[in-house]
């Protein structure tokens, strides 16, 4: 008679004395992550940075941060104080305060 994969082991499986203990170690890391790691928005940015020179050297970096329409919508929402949705000059740098 001949055996198959399906069969099934003769004996019972054993770890290796390196295996259990970073099986181990893997699953203790992944239950104990924070709550905060396992929950978080998803925002698209395009980001662009430009570097400036004067005579051969570095004198600025101008920094462009464009933001997905949905994060962009949301956060004018949150920010237009008076409702008008634009957001004033005021409105403007309480969001790039926060």
């Amino acid at each position: 008679m001949t055996s198959s994969l399906l069969d099934g082991p003769k004996q019972p499986m054993r770890l290796s004395a390196r295996v259990l203990p970073l099986l181990t170690l893997l699953a203790a890391l992944l239950f104990s992550a924070p709550p905060g790691t396992q929950a978080h928005p998803h925002i698209w940015i395009d980001a662009f940075v430009e570097v400036v020179f004067d005579r051969g050297r570095v004198t600025a970096l101008r920094i462009n941060w464009t933001f997905d329409p949905f994060f962009t919508g949301m956060a004018a929402a949150d920010f237009d104080a008076d409702g008008d949705a634009t957001l004033d000059a005021v409105e403007a740098a309480k969001l790039a305060a926060s």
